[in-house]
């Protein structure tokens, strides 16, 4: 047995069934075209929302956070935008997740980063380093680093066994957050994965999950699972809150449609996810207090 089978397995047995966070949400709805939307992400101010929409096939499109008309940004299939930390530029996996692509964050030319050599199928998941100097992406069973000073490639992760989605690169370790899935049973979960290499650390513990998000404290984790004992095809799929390290979670939302994709604000005081609690995938704005998360979170913990 591996050693990140035997965590795992570990790790189911030493978590409780979560508990409820108590407030409800205040949602706005952003998007409610009928159309399916979806992956959002901030951009670094928190003005903006970049998310990809189904209208003509699946371009990039941006909107406030408050609400109004929205914008394409992208000319060519895009989806899983990501702003630079600088926000002068989007990165993004390209015609039908096939090769990965940057473009100025008011549109433009989009200019291809990936070569033909270095394979990318059923998207790359691409994220920036904190510093906007590296981009991390998925290569089928392999996560690049790509130096775009030296335009150079390195390879952070290889597990033949699972396909591995680049989630968050983090400010306060030398980490990436990626969502471990294994082709033959579906499974998936949020780990971190060295830079520099050492051993993987497992972070949550459910059926499912291939989409979170930290605040920008890093101090808690935000993702879309499915409760304990439910099917992925038959369950509710609602939002989490978790510690950053690790811990038991709580539930934030409770709908009657799915929750999925969440992305937490630069300020913290937000999340961005999507739902079809209205009945179309739409994209919904929910306040936070991360203040009161994080005190909860304490209290679940240690109690």
């Amino acid at each position: 047995m591996s050693r990140i089978t035997l965590i795992a397995l570990l790790g189911t047995l030493c978590f409780s069934p979560a508990k409820a966070w108590a407030a409800p949400p205040e949602l706005k709805q952003l998007t409610d075209d009928r159309y399916l939307n979806g992956y959002s992400e901030w951009s670094p101010d928190g003005k903006s929302i970049i998310y990809t929409s189904a209208r003509e096939v699946y371009h990039l499109w941006r909107v406030s956070p408050d609400g109004g008309k929205s914008v394409k940004v992208s000319e060519r299939n895009g989806h899983h935008g990501r702003f630079s930390p600088d926000g002068k530029y989007i990165v993004y996996d390209g015609d039908k997740g096939t090769v990965v692509r940057i473009i100025p964050s008011d549109g433009g030319v989009p200019i291809r980063i990936v070569p033909e050599s270095i394979p990318v199928e059923r998207s790359a998941n691409p994220v920036w380093s904190p510093d906007g100097e590296k981009i991390a992406f998925r290569s089928l069973h392999t996560v690049y680093v790509l130096d775009l000073p030296s335009g150079g490639f390195s390879k952070v992760y290889h597990d033949d066994a699972r396909i591995a989605l680049p989630l968050h690169w983090s400010k306060k370790e030398n980490c990436l957050l990626a969502s471990l899935i294994n082709p033959e049973d579906k499974t998936a979960n949020v780990w971190k994965l060295p830079i520099d290499g050492g051993d993987p650390t497992q972070l949550t513990f459910t059926q499912r999950v291939t989409q979170a998000s930290p605040s920008p404290d890093e101090s808690c984790l935000v993702y879309s699972s499915v409760a304990e004992g439910q099917s992925l095809a038959d369950g509710q799929w609602d939002l989490w809150v978790m510690p950053f390290g690790g811990g038991e979670p709580l539930l934030l939302t409770t709908s009657a449609g799915p929750d999925w994709e969440p992305r937490w604000s630069p300020d913290g005081g937000r999340i961005v996810f999507t739902s079809t609690r209205n009945g179309a995938p739409d994209l919904y704005v929910m306040k936070v207090d991360l203040e009161r998360i994080k005190k909860d979170l304490k209290k679940l913990n240690e109690g």
